[in-house]
């Protein structure tokens, strides 16, 4: 710009309305031997602190790639990828579930097809840095802020769904998970969004690539899960809160959604040393 010219003021704005939001499901550290299959409705970042490859592998059960955890690996598993998982305890993790979503239940990652992993000794030191935090707020918060700056490096280059017309649906799709229980319907999402079900149902797997009943189904396993980590929970409290007409009502859609048993799904999780309370 020549010196002698005048600056013209100007401002701006970014809109705000197309935001991520990472939200903390669990965080913890553990060495525990299990032979589980898991397809997991949030996503989940791990990093080996200690084994050889055949004390931590995964099975891609959607591509058949088989992955051996390395000392310093840091690898973050797609919300809804199925894996099959073998660890003993030769190895040592910390772990970092999470929702990074746009929309409830639309997560950046939903949609892709394989780990992500980085083998960095220094991302490792820097964990074992923010696990040895005393004060719990100040180490929830490093974990979240870890968690982002990884997904930031790797962010997907599209999104398994239409953002734009996905905002059609943004208000119900909020209302919607304050009143998710095992009774709701497509018939009610339909009428909330002043649609007939046919029309609703067409146009909502056009925007995000499934039907509106796997979306009720995958957000009410998310909430199952969800409350299955809190050690105050039973399968049978829970199925009651979310309005399962029995226990063996819920425990064979949890099995159905996740490849495990509630009762197994709360056993592994009680082995390990939760930092989340």
């Amino acid at each position: 710009m020549n010196p002698g010219m005048e600056r013209e003021p100007f401002h701006y704005n970014i809109p705000l309305a197309a935001q991520a939001r990472l939200t903390l499901v669990d965080v913890f550290h553990e060495s525990v031997a299990y032979r589980r299959f898991y397809q997991r409705p949030f996503d989940m970042l791990g990093v080996a602190l200690r084994g050889r490859g055949e004390d931590s592998v995964s099975t891609n059960m959607r591509t058949g790639e088989v992955m051996t955890a390395r000392e310093n690996d840091i690898r973050l598993i797609p919300c809804g990828l199925p894996q099959m998982y073998h660890h003993t305890l030769g190895a040592e993790r910390y772990g970092i579930h999470f929702r990074l979503e746009l929309f409830p239940g639309l997560d950046v990652f939903a949609g892709i097809d394989s780990a992500i992993c980085e083998n960095s000794p220094a991302l490792r030191e820097e964990a074992e840095d923010i696990f040895a935090e005393k004060d719990r707020v100040l180490l929830l918060s490093r974990c979240t802020e870890f968690a982002l700056r990884f997904c930031h490096r790797h962010w997907p280059d599209h999104y398994n769904f239409d953002l734009e017309k996905a905002r059609r649906f943004e208000d119900l799709l909020r209302e919607l998970q304050s009143v998710l229980s095992a009774r709701t319907r497509v018939e009610w999402m339909a009428r909330r969004a002043h649609l007939s079900q046919e029309a609703f149902s067409r146009t909502f797997r056009e925007i995000f690539r499934q039907s509106p009943k796997e979306y009720l189904q995958q957000e009410l396993y998310r909430r199952a899960a969800a409350l299955l980590l809190d050690p105050c929970e039973s399968v049978k409290s829970v199925a009651a809160k979310l309005d399962f007409a029995n226990e063996f009502y819920f425990s064979r859609f949890f099995k159905k959604m996740s490849g495990a048993a509630p009762a197994v799904y709360m056993k592994a999780n009680s082995f390990r040393k939760s930092l989340m309370s």
